[in-house]
This record gives structure tokens, C-alpha cells and sequence, in this order.
């Protein structure tokens, strides 16, 4: 019985698309085509093709066979292209070789339905400040992809682990003390630099004091 129960939770595992995984993986063997049991070279069709009896021919218009999936069965026939659902566009159109990429219209984002493996809809973003959100006016992160809008009460704040948090102290008391080191060293070269002039005067005029009674005392002579 255990056995059976353990068979039953193989065959209903869903692995989702690893391409997209808005939808469940292709199952090759569900479109298996039943040829005959026979010593017969089998070719090998490469993907964009399909085996027809024993030549390859390639996948009709609206259907493709990856090379994932021709290396999974070589018996399999194409898969039908997926088409875009509700509040969904084609970003890349099906090919003979791979599936259309879907993604959601702007101003959506792709949320996983719940107890449903693989399976997401497009749903509409929020807006910071309105509905829901209407003390959290501003937007940590944008909307795309599965994330939905990051709305926050303050402008300082950051979206972690989905929450809204505040930027810590520790963080700024670092920038604090790199800007003010750095402004320590740059008082220091200034002060430096200002030293080495007033030096270098101070060398010149020494220089010309001795020239000049160096030249009085030849006269006086």
C-alpha cells in the first residue's frame, strides 16, 4: 500500500518549465509516438524536428521540440506553442527549436497561484499612496517581474525580506566617519602644502640678503 501511495506521489509531481515557469514542464511521453519493436536503425532527430515514422520532419507551424526534449525522448512529438493569457504580451514569438516568451504588461507583475504548481497570473501593480498603501507614499522598488510595488511610510526606508525597514545608524555613522577622515587628511595637506611655501619664501629671501652684502663688501673693497 505504501509502495502505491509513493508511486502515485511520483506521477503526480509537476516540474515546472525551467525556461518558463509560468507553465509545467512538456511531458515527453504523453505525445509518444508508438513505433514498432524491431532492430531498425532509429535516427535521431534534432530539435525543431520530430520523428516521423523513420525520417525526421520538422515541427508544424505552431508547435516546437527543444533540444532538452529530443534528448528526454527521441520518440516525442512537437509541443504546441504557448499562448499569452490575460494581461499577458509575446516578448519572443515561438519558433520550430523553443517556446514564446510571455511576460506580463507593464504596469503588472506575475503572481504564483496558490496550491497550484507552475501556475501564475498577471496581476495589476499597486500605487504608492492609494488603497492599501495610502500612508506608504513612497516607492522603495518598482514593479516587474513577480515583484509586486514596494510602497514605504518614509523616504529613508529599504524593502528587506518584504518588509519596509530604516536605514540603520551603524550605516550612517560610517559615512560619517569616513567623510570626516577624509576631510581631516585634506586639512592636513593643506596645511602642509602651506608650510612648504611659506618655507621656500622665507629660503629665497635669505638667499638674496647674502647676495646683496656679498656684492656691498666687493664695492667697499
Amino acid at each position: 500500500m505504501l509502495h502505491c501511495q509513493e508511486l502515485n506521489a511520483r506521477v503526480t509531481e509537476v516540474r515546472c518549465d525551467p525556461d518558463i515557469p509560468s507553465r509545467p514542464q512538456p511531458d515527453v511521453n504523453v505525445h509518444a509516438i508508438a513505433m514498432p519493436q524491431s532492430d531498425i536503425h532509429v535516427t535521431n532527430c534534432t530539435e525543431g524536428e520530430y520523428l516521423d515514422w523513420y525520417k525526421c520532419s520538422p515541427c508544424q507551424e505552431g508547435t516546437f521540440r527543444t533540444k532538452q526534449i529530443a534528448a528526454l525522448d527521441r520518440y516525442s512529438w512537437c509541443q504546441s506553442c504557448q499562448e499569452p493569457g490575460t494581461y499577458e504580451i509575446i516578448v519572443e514569438p515561438c519558433t520550430k527549436s523553443r517556446d514564446a516568451k510571455i511576460m506580463c504588461e507593464d504596469g503588472f507583475y506575475r503572481l504564483e497561484v496558490p496550491e497550484m504548481p507552475c501556475k501564475s497570473e498577471c496581476v495589476r501593480c499597486d500605487i504608492c499612496g492609494v488603497g492599501r498603501n495610502m500612508f506608504k507614499n513612497f516607492e522603495a522598488r518598482e514593479c516587474g517581474g513577480y515583484n509586486n510595488t514596494a510602497c514605504c511610510e518614509h523616504e529613508d526606508m529599504v524593502v528587506k525580506d518584504e518588509q519596509c525597514v530604516t536605514i540603520t545608524t551603524s550605516t550612517r555613522e560610517k559615512t560619517t566617519i569616513t567623510t570626516t577622515t577624509t576631510s581631516s587628511v585634506t586639512d592636513n595637506m593643506e596645511g602642509f602644502q602651506a608650510g612648504f611655501v611659506g618655507q621656500s619664501a622665507i629660503h629665497r629671501i635669505s638667499n638674496c640678503l647674502w647676495i646683496i652684502c656679498l656684492v656691498t663688501f666687493v664695492l667697499c673693497t
